[in-house]
């Protein structure tokens, strides 16, 4: 059951890349259609105007994608002890390498075009995902460390009377 828990969250990550692959894949037209879609429903509530909120709509959808790849592959990665070393970069370099790919792929479907300041902005969530996730790492290591630390006192305190009684 491990071993499958194991593999769930590096699955995940792939098929979350695919995703982004495909919704890359989608013609202009349709691209437009969705974020029209969306922008026509905040529009409801925000007093906006639909070409700026459109620009919002799209350059937001850039960071989240790459904000939850980049969560999944530093999950991914702390689950195989990848992440250890201070600096490691590997999760950057995917997700920068999954963002130049992702734009490649785009100048190859009708209506769309590969920008390198899609780059930058996809760059953005992967870079977001990645020191949040550093923190929470950080986080849980020091918390796990005061949990063994109060315990070790706590034992150590307990076992003291009962060596004196003897």
């Amino acid at each position: 059951m491990r071993n499958r828990k194991r593999v769930l969250i590096p699955l995940a990550a792939l098929l979350w890349g695919l995703f982004i692959f495909w919704q890359s894949s989608k013609t202009g037209t349709d691209s437009g259609q969705l974020s029209d879609g969306i922008v026509s429903f905040l529009q409801r509530f925000l007093p906006i105007s639909h070409d700026i909120l459109s620009v919002l709509v799209r350059k937001a959808a850039h960071v989240s994608e790459y904000f939850i790849f980049s969560a999944l592959l530093c999950v991914s990665a702390h689950q195989y002890r990848l992440l250890l070393r201070p600096f490691d970069l590997s999760v950057l370099f995917i997700g920068t390498a999954w963002a130049v790919c992702d734009e490649w792929i785009q100048t190859f479907v009708p209506g769309r075009a590969g920008c390198v300041q899609d780059v930058l902005i996809d760059m953005a969530g992967v870079l977001a995902a990645f020191f949040l996730c550093r923190l929470l790492i950080r986080f849980i290591t020091k918390k796990k460390e005061r949990n063994q630390n109060s315990c070790s006192v706590s034992s150590a305190i307990c076992e003291k009377p009962s060596q004196n009684l003897k």
